[in-house]
């Protein structure tokens, strides 16, 4: 019998600093500020691609998400969950991911996260894990913005939404923290 291990998270206040830690379930059942990350990967046309989520996720399964879009575990920088999450969700190692912003975001119902965004430039093979991603697809700048619509957003899981639409430089309810 395998015995599951819930994921422990850093508990943080509204600015990223550490405050404590509890279990991914208990902060988003008790509302709890924690960190995360996302990753932004571009091909070599200028296509942003997008993962759409396993159906098995408990947040959102099915929808279209980031390139990444990871919980950050207890201890780990906001770099490494990146780098984690690249190489879990998609199968790519070893390339380097720049900072783009950080911000603060309610995601959900009680999912409160401070957050960095990072990009990449990526050419190679991608591998999905098919627990984790249903497909990848690439958008173009157009395409996203007709995706970003008020028609379109339950296409998008809810912070992918608004992190493209911040992306493409639309309003957007993500708060820029230092």
């Amino acid at each position: 019998m395998t015995t599951f291990v819930e994921e422990v998270v850093d508990v943080v206040d509204e600015n990223g600093a550490r405050i404590g830690t509890a279990t991914r379930r208990d902060v988003h059942t008790s509302g709890a500020w924690h960190r995360g990350a996302h990753v932004l990967i571009f091909n070599s046309r200028g296509e942003v691609l997008l993962q759409r989520r396993s159906l098995r996720k408990d947040k959102s399964p099915g929808t279209l998400d980031l390139s990444v879009s990871e919980h950050s575990r207890a201890g780990e920088s906001f770099g490494e969950t990146a780098i984690r999450g690249l190489r879990e969700e998609l199968g790519i190692e070893g390339i380097p991911i720049e900072k783009v912003l950080k911000f603060r975001l309610v995601y959900g119902p009680a999912d409160n996260m401070v957050s960095v965004l990072f990009r990449s430039d990526y050419a190679g093979k991608v591998r999905p894990d098919p627990s984790e991603v249903e497909e990848v697809v690439a958008m173009g700048a157009e395409r996203l913005r007709r995706l970003t619509n008020d028609g379109a957003e339950k296409q998008l899981a809810p912070w992918a939404r608004e992190l493209l639409r911040w992306y493409l430089h639309l309003p957007s309810k993500l708060e820029e923290i230092g």
